[in-house]
């Protein structure tokens, strides 16, 4: 268990090694395990190996969060690829299972810790704060009416993508992400593309495809979510200054996103 707890200490996923977020599931569900769990039976090996996971309990979520983020970024590849090859049920696969990975990470932004997927509605009802959409989700995951396959996927990736902002922004070093307010907007407005996804490692945030990625501030990122297509340019301006942006970094940060195609 010390090695366990010790291995926590070394979270690090830079620019050049992303191996803590591709380390397989068994890798830190055990000190997930550890951490929740009440004792039964004490011994200086078990609190030692807890003192030191309680210590690195921030290093663990932000490796969850991660490594759910860097699912999510597959699971939209695929997705969209799907989509491409006009197999819309293949797509409607993937994508549900793009949401819950999403989900999933907002929640560990909410310090929720505990695994598996299958507890992610339960997750909600017990930690999101009571202004997270919680019957939109239901729709999202377990549609009561028929809707288009294509309407369905996008609205999907736009929710998951609201998510994972959530989680690697307010939710990434105070977890927080209680504070995030930002979920499915209107259509008449700048959107982000839904090719495209933030992700969060130790030394940058960056803006990734399945093409390129750019390293940008996490201010930033939070502008890119924010265009959920409620808000005009205008908007999104003001939305910046309000995050402390200057009205002319704003813009450039708008054009920069706008010449990437990750806005449109």
């Amino acid at each position: 268990m010390a090695e366990l707890a010790g291995a926590v200490s070394l979270f690090d996923a830079s620019t050049e090694d992303l191996y803590a977020l591709q380390r397989p599931k068994a890798s830190y569900a055990l000190a997930v395990r550890l951490l929740l769990a009440s004792i039964v039976k004490p011994s200086a090996e078990y609190d030692a190996a807890l003192h030191d996971l309680q210590r690195h309990r921030s290093e663990l979520r932000k490796l969850m969060i991660g490594r759910q983020v860097n699912m999510v970024g597959g699971n939209t590849e695929d997705t969209l690829g799907f989509l491409h090859d006009d197999d819309a049920q293949a797509a409607l696969l993937i994508s549900h299972e793009l949401l819950v990975n999403a989900l999933q990470a907002y929640l560990i932004g909410l310090d929720d810790l505990y695994l598996g997927n299958k507890w992610v509605l339960r997750k909600l009802r017990r930690s999101a704060p009571a202004n997270f959409p919680y019957s939109a989700v239901i729709e999202l995951l377990c549609p009561r009416e028929p809707v288009d396959p294509e309407t369905l996927i996008a609205r999907r990736i736009e929710f998951a993508q609201a998510c994972v902002g959530a989680a690697i922004t307010e939710g990434w070093e105070h977890a927080s992400s209680e504070e995030w307010t930002g979920w499915q907007g209107r259509t008449d407005g700048i959107r982000r593309d839904r090719g495209w996804l933030p992700m969060r490692i130790t030394d940058a945030v960056l803006l990734t495809s399945a093409k390129t990625q750019v390293r940008l501030s996490p201010r930033l990122v939070r502008l890119w979510v924010a265009a959920d297509g409620s808000r005009s340019r205008t908007d999104l301006v003001q939305f910046a200054t309000a995050l402390g942006i200057s009205a002319d970094n704003a813009e450039k940060g708008i054009n920069k996103l706008f010449d990437l195609g990750a806005l449109r």
